[in-house]
């Protein structure tokens, strides 16, 4: 497997394992789609991923303190596959994803 395709399969399987991980412990009110995982590299040359999760819904039912525990939760799966510096996520809603999408290009 080529780097490219190894970090496309883990990608698909950090994505699921997010979506798994809300669908258990979020109120059914939300809808989370997509689910955009991007591998990238740090100044220090550490591997990690960043996560856009992008949601419909109340943004203020959306706790802050639950949030911040999804980084340590997916660190060792993403550890193991490779990505040996602190995973990242963002929460963006579904209106400002275009935006984003154009400002990452």
């Amino acid at each position: 497997m080529t780097p490219s395709e190894i970090d496309a399969d883990n990608t698909a399987r950090i994505e699921e394992t997010i979506r798994a991980i809300l669908k258990n412990e979020l109120p059914d009110t939300f809808v989370f789609d997509p689910i955009v995982v991007k591998p990238k590299t740090d100044h220090d040359g550490d591997r990690y991923f960043h996560a856009y999760i992008v949601f419909e819904g109340d943004n203020s039912q959306l706790d802050p303190a639950w949030t911040m525990t999804l980084p340590g939760r997916l660190w060792r799966m993403s550890a193991d596959m490779g990505y040996h510096g602190i995973p990242i996520n963002s929460f963006v809603p579904k209106p400002e994803w275009k935006d984003l999408q154009k400002a990452m290009r």
